[in-house]
């Protein structure tokens, strides 16, 4: 998922191209990264369709694999549009560790415009997620279709609901920290305050997954394994 931070890193000497004016710039941590992609796609086809084998699993990776990184690109192209409404435009698109991180030279902006330029991925995802919801219970009937618009869902509530997690250097963190820094002044306490959200959501986390897993969630998300792996022969 793209985040809002700050990138004083050294871009490579010319882009690879440009999402929407803005530059986009490879990384040492892009090949790695699309490749963690389509590990994290693999699981997701199988986990999804455990009964979809051979080439359709092949093919249901590709699809999940796409809607990454379309969910991702979409995420980054809110930034791109609400930076500049605020005035306080992107620099460049670092391609890292299989997110598209968002690179800000420009640090004497205000609280206001912080907030705006961090924005504006997570409501661009929150729209699209709403919509797949509802393209979701259309298509539930049609194999296919139903895939593609569950790998489309997910993909995007997953990117929404990462980004505005509090914790340095995702969209939630920057929204919590400069929204304190606005309202009192000191961007101390502001940094502070989204980090405590930060620890606070790292917690519950926890909290929630060890109790998911008491529950027996891994038995409701994982296909069950072959008949020959459970008798150990």
């Amino acid at each position: 998922m793209s985040t809002s931070a700050v990138s004083s890193s050294p871009l490579a000497s010319r882009p690879i191209g440009a999402l929407d004016g803005t530059p986009v710039y490879l990384s040492a941590q892009t090949v790695p990264g699309l490749a963690g992609a389509v590990v994290a796609s693999y699981l997701a086809a199988w986990i999804s369709r455990p009964r979809w084998t051979g080439s359709a699993r092949l093919a249901l990776t590709a699809i999940w694999w796409l809607a990454i990184q379309g969910a991702d690109t979409l995420h980054t192209l809110g930034h791109i549009r609400s930076a500049r409404q605020m005035g306080a435009p992107m620099d460049a698109i670092q391609l890292a560790w299989g997110v598209q991180r968002n690179v800000y030279h420009k640090q004497t902006v205000t609280p206001r415009q912080h907030i705006g330029r961090a924005s504006g991925g997570p409501l661009t995802s929150a729209v699209i997620t709403s919509g797949a919801l509802l393209s979701d219970s259309l298509v539930r009937r049609i194999p296919i279709l139903s895939a593609i618009s569950e790998a489309w869902l997910f993909t995007n509530a997953i990117t929404l609901i990462g980004s505005l997690t509090p914790l340095p250097p995702l969209d939630g963190w920057s929204i919590v920290k400069w929204g304190v820094v606005q309202h009192t002044g000191d961007e101390a306490q502001g940094k502070v305050i989204a980090d405590q959200a930060g620890r606070l959501t790292i917690g519950v986390a926890i909290l929630g997954g060890v109790l998911w897993l008491i529950r027996g969630g891994l038995r409701k998300i994982l296909p069950p394994l072959p008949v020959n792996l459970k008798s150990g022969s």
